[in-house]
């Protein structure tokens, strides 16, 4: 696996299914949502673009309310039939106009659509990061054996910290203190 940095100039966030009847039966779903918050928050400061998908929302529901709250006006889903995002084509579409070649992937389920889309990402020869308390599945196996798999396919597992302190770079950037006191108190 070849290693890299994060650059906030060409990365973004995406948000995979955080969606009301699948979020309903989620192992540890609030501490994933609270993280998922948290992080969001942080790339708001970086000007991250943030893109969210949603599965089949007539039938599993639209985003958490808590994440439409915090993207505001950059709440715009994705609506998809595939597991994966990257097979549909209408995001792929998408993905060709942005210029973004890092991904921070986080969202539900860990071994079904995250899995596919990081894997897809990958295939795309993009770079990968997912964040271990950015995403959950039904069970603690299904997780633990999917982010095995996320990293044998080449993206990299962090954390909340990690990520945006990679971010950041250096103590003096305007950032600082807002990421700092994020990380320090975990609210918002």
């Amino acid at each position: 696996m070849r290693t890299f940095t994060l650059n906030p100039a060409t990365t973004a966030l995406l948000i995979v299914d955080m969606q009301e009847k699948i979020f309903a039966s989620m192992k540890q779903g609030e501490k994933v949502l609270h993280t998922i918050r948290l992080l969001i928050h942080g790339c708001q400061q970086f000007h991250i673009p943030v893109i969210l998908t949603e599965q089949y929302p007539q039938g599993l529901g639209i985003t958490l309310e808590p994440i439409q709250k915090l993207l505001n006006e950059q709440y715009r889903p994705w609506v998809k039939s595939t597991f994966s995002a990257v097979n549909d084509p209408s995001f792929i579409n998408h993905l060709s106009t942005l210029a973004m070649t890092q991904w921070i992937v986080v969202g539900l389920e860990t071994h079904i659509c995250v899995l596919q889309t990081v894997k897809g990402l990958i295939n795309l020869g993009k770079e990968v990061v997912v964040l271990n308390h950015g995403m959950t599945a039904r069970t603690s196996e299904d997780h633990d054996i999917a982010l095995k798999e996320i990293n044998q396919a080449g993206a990299r597992v962090s954390t909340l910290e990690a990520i945006l302190f990679e971010l950041l770079k250096d103590s003096q950037a305007p950032q600082f203190k807002a990421i700092s006191q994020l990380v320090k108190t975990g609210t918002i």
